[in-house]
């Protein structure tokens, strides 16, 4: 089988094992993934702002609510201005590179700061209960269905340290 230059990877891929109908199908489902991620983002990243900013860490303009649609509108119109320019700026792979690694490096943050937390502070009153927060010791292939056993050490040592830190 030789090898493609392409940008649409899966739909070539599937357009090769079942056709082109089912390239087209797979292409509309990852239009919807992408439009609902976008949705998400554009809801709750203004929200963050807004949050952060009525806690006096960030602009105090970015804490107002439109009286009309009682919604940050300043901040939304601001993150849109931000993502135009960043999209102007360069090739949209480069930029989706550096913000899904930048968003991976606070997600490992966030995970190591509730670890943390519950190390330092058991006794706080935890109001939400999250799956796998149980207490109970959990084989690695329970939390991941259909991804099998971790095979790196990394993944062992990350899923035993949280297996030890919410107990």
């Amino acid at each position: 089988m030789r090898r493609q230059q392409t940008g649409r990877v899966a739909a070539t891929a599937v357009n090769s094992v079942s056709g082109g109908t089912a390239a087209f199908f797979i292409s509309v489902l990852i239009l919807v993934s992408i439009v609902g991620a976008a949705n998400g983002m554009i809801l709750t990243g203004p929200r963050v702002y807004y949050a952060m900013a009525r806690g006096g860490l960030f602009f105090r303009a970015f804490g107002t609510v439109s009286a009309r649609f009682r919604a940050p509108v300043f901040t939304i119109v601001i993150q849109g201005v931000w993502a135009a320019c960043l999209t102007l700026l360069g090739m949209f792979q480069e930029r989706f590179t550096y913000v899904i690694f930048t968003a991976w490096i606070f997600y490992g943050l966030a995970v190591a700061g509730a670890i943390v937390l519950r190390m330092r502070r058991p006794e706080l009153e935890r109001p939400f209960r999250a799956p796998g927060y149980s207490g109970e010791r959990r084989d690695s292939c329970d939390l991941s269905p259909g991804f099998g056993p971790p095979k790196s050490p990394l993944s062992v040592t990350v899923i035993t340290v949280g297996d030890c830190s919410f107990r």
